[in-house]
Protein backbone atom coordinates (compact mmCIF):
# COMPACT_ATOMS: atom_id res chain seq x y z
CA UNK A 1 0.00 0.00 0.00
CA UNK A 2 1.38 3.40 -0.91
CA UNK A 3 1.51 6.11 1.70
CA UNK A 4 1.89 9.81 1.30
CA UNK A 5 5.03 11.49 2.58
CA UNK A 6 3.10 13.48 5.19
CA UNK A 7 1.56 10.27 6.49
CA UNK A 8 5.01 8.68 6.76
CA UNK A 9 6.31 11.73 8.65
CA UNK A 10 3.33 11.48 11.02
CA UNK A 11 4.03 7.79 11.61
CA UNK A 12 7.75 8.45 12.14
CA UNK A 13 7.08 11.25 14.65
CA UNK A 14 4.54 9.03 16.40
CA UNK A 15 7.25 6.36 16.67
CA UNK A 16 9.63 8.96 18.13
CA UNK A 17 6.93 9.89 20.64
CA UNK A 18 6.40 6.21 21.51
CA UNK A 19 10.16 5.92 22.05
CA UNK A 20 10.02 8.80 24.52
CA UNK A 21 7.16 7.09 26.36
CA UNK A 22 9.14 3.85 26.44
CA UNK A 23 12.09 5.77 27.89
CA UNK A 24 9.86 7.17 30.62
CA UNK A 25 8.53 3.68 31.42
CA UNK A 26 12.14 2.48 31.54
CA UNK A 27 13.01 5.22 34.05
CA UNK A 28 10.09 4.20 36.25
CA UNK A 29 11.36 0.62 36.07
CA UNK A 30 14.92 1.75 36.91
CA UNK A 31 13.79 3.73 39.96
CA UNK A 32 11.70 0.81 41.23
CA UNK A 33 14.74 -1.46 40.87
CA UNK A 34 17.00 1.06 42.62
CA UNK A 35 14.63 1.55 45.56
CA UNK A 36 13.57 -2.08 45.99
CA UNK A 37 16.93 -3.85 45.43
CA UNK A 38 15.28 -7.08 44.20
CA UNK A 39 16.79 -10.53 43.98
CA UNK A 40 18.00 -11.96 40.67
CA UNK A 41 14.79 -13.93 40.18
CA UNK A 42 12.59 -10.89 40.80
CA UNK A 43 14.83 -8.81 38.52
CA UNK A 44 14.39 -11.39 35.75
CA UNK A 45 10.61 -11.38 36.19
CA UNK A 46 10.57 -7.57 36.20
CA UNK A 47 12.70 -7.52 33.03
CA UNK A 48 10.28 -9.84 31.27
CA UNK A 49 7.29 -7.77 32.41
CA UNK A 50 8.99 -4.57 31.21
CA UNK A 51 9.70 -5.95 27.75
CA UNK A 52 6.24 -7.49 27.39
CA UNK A 53 4.68 -4.16 28.39
CA UNK A 54 6.87 -2.17 26.00
CA UNK A 55 6.21 -4.61 23.17
CA UNK A 56 2.46 -4.53 23.68
CA UNK A 57 2.41 -0.73 23.89
CA UNK A 58 4.47 -0.49 20.70
CA UNK A 59 2.23 -2.89 18.82
CA UNK A 60 -0.91 -1.11 20.01
CA UNK A 61 0.64 2.24 19.07
CA UNK A 62 1.56 1.05 15.61
CA UNK A 63 -1.90 -0.43 15.07
CA UNK A 64 -3.42 2.89 16.07
CA UNK A 65 -1.07 5.05 13.98
CA UNK A 66 -0.36 2.97 10.89
CA UNK A 67 -2.87 0.12 10.88
CA UNK A 68 -0.22 -2.26 12.19
CA UNK A 69 2.29 -1.72 9.41
CA UNK A 70 5.76 -1.71 10.91
CA UNK A 71 8.57 -0.55 8.71
CA UNK A 72 12.23 0.13 9.32
CA UNK A 73 11.68 3.84 9.89
CA UNK A 74 9.19 2.96 12.65
CA UNK A 75 11.87 1.05 14.54
CA UNK A 76 14.39 3.83 13.88
CA UNK A 77 11.85 6.34 15.24
CA UNK A 78 11.41 4.29 18.42
CA UNK A 79 15.17 4.11 18.93
CA UNK A 80 15.65 7.83 18.23
CA UNK A 81 12.85 8.74 20.65
CA UNK A 82 14.28 6.55 23.38
CA UNK A 83 17.80 7.89 22.85
CA UNK A 84 16.60 11.51 22.81
CA UNK A 85 14.78 10.92 26.07
CA UNK A 86 17.73 9.15 27.71
CA UNK A 87 20.18 11.86 26.65
CA UNK A 88 18.02 14.84 27.65
CA UNK A 89 15.31 14.26 30.24
CA UNK A 90 16.18 10.96 31.86
CA UNK A 91 18.48 12.18 34.63
CA UNK A 92 15.98 14.82 35.76
CA UNK A 93 13.04 12.45 35.59
CA UNK A 94 14.95 9.85 37.63
CA UNK A 95 15.68 12.42 40.35
CA UNK A 96 12.06 13.50 40.38
CA UNK A 97 10.77 9.92 40.46
CA UNK A 98 13.12 9.04 43.33
CA UNK A 99 11.76 11.99 45.33
CA UNK A 100 8.16 11.09 44.47
CA UNK A 101 8.61 7.38 45.27
CA UNK A 102 10.54 8.11 48.49
CA UNK A 103 7.78 10.51 49.54
CA UNK A 104 5.16 7.91 48.70
CA UNK A 105 6.99 5.25 50.72
CA UNK A 106 7.36 7.69 53.64
CA UNK A 107 3.65 8.54 53.45
CA UNK A 108 2.71 4.85 53.42
CA UNK A 109 4.90 4.16 56.46
CA UNK A 110 3.38 7.09 58.35
CA UNK A 111 -0.13 5.95 57.42
CA UNK A 112 0.60 2.44 58.67
CA UNK A 113 2.06 3.86 61.90
CA UNK A 114 -1.03 6.04 62.33
CA UNK A 115 -3.37 3.11 61.73
CA UNK A 116 -1.36 0.86 64.04
CA UNK A 117 -1.18 3.43 66.87
CA UNK A 118 -4.53 2.53 68.53
CA UNK A 119 -3.61 -1.15 68.51
CA UNK A 120 -0.20 -0.37 69.99
CA UNK A 121 -1.91 1.65 72.73
CA UNK A 122 -4.20 -1.30 73.49
CA UNK A 123 -1.19 -3.60 73.73
CA UNK A 124 0.58 -1.13 76.02
CA UNK A 125 -2.50 -0.87 78.25
CA UNK A 126 -2.84 -4.65 78.40
CA UNK A 127 0.84 -4.96 79.35
CA UNK A 128 0.47 -2.68 82.40
CA UNK A 129 -0.41 -5.52 84.80
CA UNK A 130 2.68 -7.42 83.65
CA UNK A 131 4.87 -4.34 84.15
CA UNK A 132 3.40 -3.70 87.61
CA UNK A 133 3.92 -7.37 88.53
CA UNK A 134 7.57 -7.24 87.44
CA UNK A 135 8.11 -4.04 89.46
CA UNK A 136 6.58 -5.59 92.57
CA UNK A 137 8.72 -8.72 92.17
CA UNK A 138 11.86 -6.56 91.81
CA UNK A 139 10.97 -4.48 94.85
CA UNK A 140 10.37 -7.62 96.94
CA UNK A 141 13.70 -9.02 95.78
CA UNK A 142 15.38 -5.81 96.86
CA UNK A 143 13.66 -5.92 100.29
CA UNK A 144 14.25 -9.62 100.92
CA UNK A 145 17.67 -9.88 99.36
CA UNK A 146 18.72 -12.33 96.67
CA UNK A 147 16.37 -15.16 97.68
CA UNK A 148 13.97 -16.50 95.17
CA UNK A 149 10.89 -14.32 95.77
CA UNK A 150 8.73 -15.84 93.05
CA UNK A 151 8.80 -19.26 94.76
CA UNK A 152 7.70 -17.76 98.07
CA UNK A 153 4.72 -15.97 96.55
Amino acid sequence: MLMSTSNQVYIFLSAVYMGIIIGFIYDIYRVVRILSNPTKLVTGIMDILFWVTVTLLSIIGFFYVSSGEIRLYNIIGLVIGWMLYLLTLSRYIIRLLKIIFAGFIWMCKKTIELLAYPFQMMIDILEWPKILWEKSVRSRKDKLGDSNVEENI
